[in-house]
């Protein structure tokens, strides 16, 4: 009946067991590392900031490539599993990648041993253990952390983890972690340099209302420095605030 649905659909499949076993994903300590090894940390942005960003809403999670064209699109998951996908340039649009059948590149319901393959896979993913809420920031395009050149950040709502994602020296895709900010990760986007900036929130999934939170922050994106980060390469201006991040969430999702 899902294949037959599936076909309905118009998607791209490939039924069978063993399918899962035979394709590439990156996922976070299974991918390698990006070339070059980028450092980064998070500086909170203060006083009068005048210079416009455009800023991408944690619900739409998308980020174009500047240079190339090519759009990344953070995926809110299904209790599960949280997906990064990736639409190339020459994309004529339309792409089915796969809601509600699969859930990344498992199956939807988890407890569904088998199912098709259906549409377009996504580049990355990340389970439950590691957060609850895909958040796009952004591709980085800045002149000060040259090894992060081109490479798409995203982040999660509950742990505040930053990876970073780019194709590796043999072309296949690295999903690497870049910091764990302390931060309830909202959303992101650049400035007219290609700087990448960052906002967080203090509140809770929910409730309260959002007018009752405490206003949010915004972060720029920078280099490591020795002095400014604390030994787990966290950014002091973050790990300062003590936030007590939430729980991952078993919500609703966020399509």
């Amino acid at each position: 009946m899902a294949a037959a649905h599936a076909q309905d659909q118009g998607a791209d499949q490939q039924t069978g067991p063993s399918w899962q076993d035979t394709i590439s994903v990156a996922r976070p300590g299974e991918s390698g590392t990006l070339p070059g090894g980028p450092s980064i940390e998070l500086r909170e942005v203060t006083g009068d900031f005048i210079d416009p960003v455009n800023v991408v809403s944690a619900k739409d999670g998308t980020g174009r490539n500047p240079e190339t064209g090519g759009l990344y699109i953070a995926e809110v998951g299904q209790n599960h599993w949280e997906e990064i996908n990736f639409q190339p340039a020459d994309s004529q649009g339309g792409e089915n990648y796969g809601w509600d059948f699969l859930m990344g590149t498992h199956c939807f319901p988890i407890e569904q041993e088998e199912c098709p393959q259906v549409g377009v896979l996504p580049v990355a993913e990340y389970d439950h253990e590691q957060g609850c809420s895909a958040i796009g920031l952004g591709v980085y395009r800045g002149g000060e952390i040259e090894d992060l050149d081109g490479v798409y950040l995203a982040g999660d709502y509950c742990a505040g983890t930053i990876w970073g994602l780019a194709r590796g020296e043999d072309d296949q895709w690295v999903f690497q972690e870049l910091l764990a900010s302390g931060v309830q990760l909202t959303g992101g986007g650049t400035d007219a340099d290609g700087n990448l900036y960052v906002t967080s929130c203090n509140c809770n999934y929910g409730g309260p209302l959002p007018q009752e939170n405490p206003p949010g922050t915004l972060w720029q994106v920078v280099a490591a420095s020795d002095q400014d980060s604390d030994t787990n390469g966290t950014a002091v201006a973050a790990s300062r605030r003590g936030t007590s991040l939430p729980p991952p969430r078993d919500g609703a999702r966020g399509e």
